[in-house]
């Protein structure tokens, strides 16, 4: 007869498997499973149970938090324990995204992946948070995830690996261990396009720009508390242009704590078909020529700066480097938390950026963002609103300003899973 399914929980992943002893009978069956089923094959066609159930799995896309996406995540499993033919539904949408940070759900979606290959086809995200699953990267005996496990994961697009903060507050060397993980991907999964790294060690910086090499379908690469012991060989301009596909890059926040470098936009940032930069200016004076180096992204359509309090003053600076007459969208998020609005206001007068937005590369803008991050976010009289529109008056008259104020943005913790960003949040408006 038919074995009944059992079900397994990996971390952020639900694997169904055959029962090793599976109960053969329907009295060993729970009455309530088989009532609920029954009634569900009687009352709702398969194809609505379907849409109900993708439904689920498009708002569980929408959350970013692991936490909040628990009650999704259940009724999803809730739904493939309905029946027999919902499984495979099922797992469509919880292999799509895998997330393990714990210990046994690395161990367990090892196991399930080798008891059934077919299931890595599934896999299109995968989220991998090394610490804490292990405390320290010597306690690593063996790889997170095993070669043939790693290399049945052939339709993998989206790979992000947090590491270990205390071997990058160290700023030691990076461990081989890690080097030789990250590796078993790029020889197996060819079809990755997304990488993110988090607190990641790499002995030089010339190992970032070979990324693409390593992941010849590369598109966006995200940077999260990377940390480099040396510049290395940089390679030629022409090696970068011909060895490059990438197109978007995030260089994100990254406290102090936990890597002692800042990005210097001077150095080479990968190649000049790069169109989307995401950056946050330093929290230090820098000098005129500090992003000089913008110059040479000639294709750039996107630009997103984070800054903080008087940093606002960086902004002059990048737009006076940036040469790309391809640029149409231009998103700037300040984080003036620490500052009241009549401050912040003042600010923004004297940044004069309509000015700077007047002449080229500037006159075929399509979107100018400005995001106010503060203590309250509250803009019951409107003072916010008025302030940003009155000295913002040249992007009013073009019909390209757009501009929210929200409360402190809830800022990714390093190695974990976060609200969404002013930068997320304005590339689905």
């Amino acid at each position: 007869m038919p074995s009944k399914k059992r079900s397994r929980t990996t971390g952020r992943s639900t694997t169904l498997v055959p029962s090793a002893s599976p109960p053969t009978t329907a009295e060993e069956q729970p009455a309530s499973t088989i009532s609920e089923s029954r009634q569900m094959s009687r009352s709702l066609p398969f194809d609505l149970f379907f849409l109900v159930m993708d439904s689920f799995a498009a708002a569980y896309n929408l959350q970013r938090c692991l936490w909040n996406c628990r009650a999704l995540y259940r009724t999803l499993y809730s739904c493939a324990l309905t029946c027999r033919s919902a499984v495979k539904r099922s797992q469509m949408h919880l292999y799509a995204d895998v997330w393990l940070w714990r210990l046994k759900d690395f161990l367990s979606f090892e196991r399930t992946l080798r008891d059934r290959p077919d299931l890595g086809l599934l896999v299109h995200k995968l989220r991998l948070h090394l610490w804490p699953a292990w405390e320290l990267v010597s306690d690593i005996q063996a790889p997170p995830l095993g070669g043939d496990v790693v290399a049945r994961m052939r339709n993998l697009r989206k790979l992000d690996i947090a590491g270990f903060p205390n071997l990058v507050a160290a700023n030691g060397p990076p461990d081989t261990r890690l080097t030789a993980f990250l590796g078993s991907f790029s020889q197996s999964s060819e079809k990755i396009t997304n990488v993110t790294l988090r607190v990641w060690p790499f002995d030089e910086y010339a190992e970032i720009l070979g990324l693409s090499r390593i992941f010849p379908a590369l598109q966006e690469l995200s940077l999260r508390g990377v940390s480099w012991a040396s510049v290395g060989r940089i390679p030629s301009g022409a090696a970068l242009e011909r060895d490059n596909g990438l197109r978007t890059l995030a260089l994100e926040p990254t406290p102090a704590c936990f890597s002692p470098q800042r990005w210097n936009p001077n150095m080479p940032l990968g190649t000049s078909s790069l169109q989307r930069l995401v950056f946050e200016a330093p929290y230090r004076k820098t000098d005129q020529h500090h992003y000089s180096g913008l110059a040479s992204l000639s294709r750039l359509v996107s630009l997103y700066m984070t800054f903080t309090n008087e940093d606002i003053c960086l902004v002059a600076a990048v737009l006076r480097h940036l040469q790309s007459k391809k640029i149409k969208r231009l998103v700037f998020s300040h984080r003036c938390e620490g500052q009241g609005r009549d401050i912040a206001l003042d600010q923004l007068r004297r940044l004069r950026l309509d000015e700077l937005l007047s002449v080229p590369p500037y006159e075929e803008l399509t979107d100018v963002f400005w995001v106010v991050y503060c203590k309250n976010d509250s803009d019951a009289d409107g003072r916010w609103t008025t302030g940003i529109q009155k000295h913002l008056q040249g992007c009013v008259r073009r019909g390209i300003l757009r501009h929210r104020v929200s409360a402190s943005e809830v800022l990714m913790t390093i190695l974990g899973p976060q609200n969404p960003t002013a930068t997320t949040e304005i590339d689905e408006v």
